[in-house]
């Protein structure tokens, strides 16, 4: 890599770093306050982030073309509920739920939907490089966004424990299966496959 490359790129830090200095300086104890005060639904329908990531993610459903499986799909997002616990969620359930249990990846109010277009949007991107480099596209872009938007669906139910600031589970949500103690490796059933 040469001087100007690197120069360059030193340049883009000192820019980004300057930039996030300023917007923090800008958000004032008070505000910080205030968002300590919300609740998580509150959090994730008024933080910019979690707001255009939810609707992101309901333009990527709605661009699913075959009507029945979009259809489904809206459905299970924007009234997700199970027919065979038979337990509704919250309706805006997708919107503030987060994407994991505990401490990890979008362990935070809205975090489920961030994490969907997130892998969303990475697969789209495989894909278009696979189209490009073999020069064909048999990709079924239905199918990536049905799965990558249903594939922590069971999430909804997560519920923010608000006297502990944690993620707790309903007494109805199955367990995990497999692994030591009854905890799968990847905790793929219950949270990922069970209830779906």
């Amino acid at each position: 890599m040469g001087f100007r490359s690197l120069l360059g790129m030193a340049v883009g830090v000192l820019a980004l770093a300057g930039v996030a200095a300023t917007a923090e300086a800008q958000v004032s104890p008070q505000r910080l306050q205030d968002i300590y005060n919300m609740s998580p639904e509150q959090m994730a329908a008024t933080g910019a982030w979690t707001r255009s990531s939810y609707d992101r993610l309901l333009a990527y459903v709605n661009s699913i073309r075959d009507p029945k499986v979009r259809a489904i799909v809206a459905d299970m997002v924007t009234n997700p509920r199970s027919t065979v616990f038979n337990q509704p969620a919250h309706k805006n359930a997708f919107r503030f739920s987060p994407a994991a249990g505990g401490p990890g990846h979008h362990f935070y109010p809205g975090g489920l939907a961030v994490h969907a277009v997130e892998n969303i949007e990475i697969s789209m991107g495989w894909a278009d490089a696979l189209a490009k480099v073999h020069g064909t596209d048999n990709t079924n872009r239905d199918m990536i966004i049905a799965a990558l938007t249903l594939h922590d669906w069971a999430k909804v139910w997560y519920l923010w424990d608000d006297a502990t600031h944690t993620i707790k589970r309903p007494d109805w949500f199955p367990e995990y299966w497999g692994g030591a103690e009854g905890i799968a490796k990847w905790k793929w059933m219950g949270g990922h496959g069970a209830i779906v």
